[in-house]
């Protein structure tokens, strides 16, 4: 993918996620690390400024998901022991950083408290497990060990299910070491016949050059279940 092209449009149908304030809501609750995981894909550009943040929404199936794009990448990450009662687009704070031994495993709970401002609270884990929940998290949420302010990017995020590629059973699967494939440098192409076979790497910003890199061993083969029927729920005006 060239530094110039998108993987979402900037007239992609977007999800509505502007709801009155009559009282102060409670988003959602998810795991910090699950909200951290897309971290990487949220955009800094300015004039797009919805994608600053990471959307969070409910997933059909319960739980919830979190979606961010700087429209050439597109990350998406489940929590099945998440909770959202109305979605919202976060913004993640430089300051917020990824949990240590100590809080591993907390919650990130995210409440509106003005048409425009919110907060997120950094809620400890139950070592009980029957007890560890979303609910109990946001219940817990005035003991947080850490709160950040002015976290709510008022705007709607693009429906980037629009642009998830569907499967085929021609699909072929490929596994490289990212590491590895970062050293062959900024514009690369990978070619090879077979997912064990040694692959060429061809470098777009030096066409003098060469590389042959071996593919790891895959063992998935397909898809996950719960992204097959991926959507989010709109929520009311």
């Amino acid at each position: 993918m060239n530094a110039h092209s998108k993987i979402l449009a900037d007239d992609s149908a977007p999800f509505k996620v502007r709801a009155n304030l009559d009282s102060p809501i409670t988003c959602f609750a998810v795991r910090l690390e699950a909200l951290l995981r897309v971290r990487p894909f949220i955009s800094t550009e300015e004039t797009r400024y919805y994608l600053n943040g990471a959307y969070v929404h409910a997933h059909p199936e319960g739980g919830a998901v979190i979606a961010a794009t700087d429209g050439h990448r597109l990350g998406v990450r489940r929590d099945t022991e998440g909770l959202v009662n109305e979605a919202q687009i976060v913004k993640l704070p430089k300051d917020l950083k990824a949990p240590g031994k100590l809080h591993l495993g907390s919650w990130a709970v995210m409440t509106r408290t003005g048409t425009k401002f919110a907060h997120l609270s950094l809620v400890e884990r139950i070592h009980d497990r029957d007890h560890d929940t979303a609910v109990n998290a946001i219940a817990r949420i005035e003991d947080c060990y850490q709160r950040f302010g002015d976290v709510l990017i008022d705007g709607s995020f693009p429906d980037y299910t629009r642009i998830i590629p569907g499967e085929s059973d021609g699909d072929v699967i490929r596994g490289f070491n990212a590491k590895y494939l970062a050293g062959f440098g900024d514009h690369i192409a990978v070619r090879g016949s077979d997912g064990l076979a040694p692959h060429i790497i061809i470098d777009h910003g030096d066409p003098e050059f060469m590389g042959v890199l071996m593919p790891m061993r895959v063992t998935a083969s397909r898809r996950q279940d719960w992204t097959r029927n991926l959507a989010a729920v709109e929520q009311a005006a």
